[in-house]
């Protein structure tokens, strides 16, 4: 067959079906049967027309066809409840955005027939407003990639995503920061790699909190109220390669707080919270050339039986920017030990944060404080 007569019912462009009126084309310009022929010029190239509506008003419809893959993206500021609805109305046969950024608006609470069946790879909601999703996702359950939601208010809001994302087989990557509180129920997101809730007004979590996680391999909690971790909070991921609870207000480890079963964990990360003392007991990891840091907390006791366990039977020990004491009352033999003797130097930064003088022999240093010390 040698052209292509009249009209094309449906073009396919990215998962994105319109209606579409041609003028006769060679075959020879779509199809190269002969893969050794150069190709034809640019201009006799079959031209993607932009999908994008005249008006969308108050959002911009974006549309590169020239990119590997096609991009077709909406951009919306202002936005009140009910606006998104109305947006989506005006695009009957375009059913696939490559992205949604929906900015500085006051979304409110979303409902399952929001996006008018659209779907979408990405969608990211900065200072947008969003109380809860209300189901609207759903429909993207096999072409969503990544969800961001940012919140730069103060005002405690509650957690902004349905119970159950089970169904989403593409979903990769959760950001939630703001001032959220936890979820209620455990986060059922089973197809994630990475998670990162800077959740400000999350106090709790329990150890089914992340239990259908199966498949996450980077799992960041940031600047939340999290004091304490329960026995076993992590154990159930076992692809789990990054951990960390980071400059928020933990002060205690419970005994196999920090069970980490995953055979790829390679660091676990508890730096600038609260913790006053290392719980040896809390750590018990598969891996165990882990490194473990623990910089800027309030660690203020140098333990021998407290932190020997972990430097002999994990990688680095990152213990620099905590108030040690360095008096009698801490081990000080043995953390001069750590910083002489090769088998005890993964402990990182005690010896530092001592701030010894430079030019005292660590030897030396080491009989000042077996006479300094000494009961006898």
């Amino acid at each position: 067959m040698s052209t292509i007569y009249g009209r094309l019912g449906v073009l396919l462009l990215f998962g994105v079906a319109f209606q579409l009126t041609l003028p006769p084309v060679e075959c020879k310009q779509i199809i190269h049967q002969d893969l050794n022929r150069p190709s034809p010029p640019e201009h006799d190239i079959l031209r993607i027309p932009n999908p994008c509506p005249a008006d969308v008003t108050p959002c911009t419809c974006s549309f590169d066809g020239t990119s590997t893959p096609i991009k077709l993206s909406l951009q919306c500021f202002g936005l009140g409840q009910g606006d998104l609805k109305n947006v989506f109305g005006k695009f009957a046969s375009m059913k696939t955005f490559t992205s949604l950024d929906v900015m500085m608006s006051s979304l409110g609470d979303l409902t399952q027939d929001t996006f008018n069946d659209v779907t979408f790879r990405e969608m990211n909601f900065i200072d947008a407003g969003l109380k809860s999703d209300g189901g609207s996702f759903q429909d993207s359950k096999g072409t969503l990639t990544s969800i961001m939601i940012v919140d730069n208010s103060y005002d405690p809001l509650d957690w902004p995503l349905s119970d159950d994302f089970s169904a989403f087989t593409s979903l990769e990557t959760l950001i939630v920061t703001g001032p959220y509180k936890g979820p209620t129920k455990p986060l059922n997101f089973p197809s994630i790699t990475t998670l990162s809730l800077s959740a400000r007004e999350m106090d709790t979590v329990d150890d089914k909190t992340f239990s259908l996680l199966s498949n996450v391999k980077t799992l960041s909690l940031k600047e939340t109220k999290i004091d304490t971790l329960p026995a076993n909070v992590f154990s159930a991921l076992k692809k789990l390669e990054v951990l960390q609870v980071v400059h928020g207000a933990l002060t205690t480890l419970n005994d196999h707080s920090l069970h980490v079963t995953a055979d790829n964990i390679q660091t676990i990360d508890l730096y600038f919270n609260e913790i006053d003392k290392v719980n040896p007991k809390a750590f018990e990891v598969s891996k165990k050339d882990v490194n473990i840091d623990l910089k800027s907390n309030q660690i203020t006791a140098l333990k021998q039986p407290d932190l020997e366990p972990l430097v002999t039977g994990y990688g680095t020990v990152y213990v620099e920017g905590n108030p040690f004491n360095c008096d009698c009352d801490d081990d000080m033999v043995w953390v001069i030990n750590t910083h002489i003797d090769a088998a005890l130097e993964e402990l990182d930064g005690a010896y530092d944060q001592c701030k010894f003088p430079a030019d005292v022999d660590p030897v030396v240093l080491k009989k000042f404080y077996e006479y300094q010390c000494s009961t006898s």
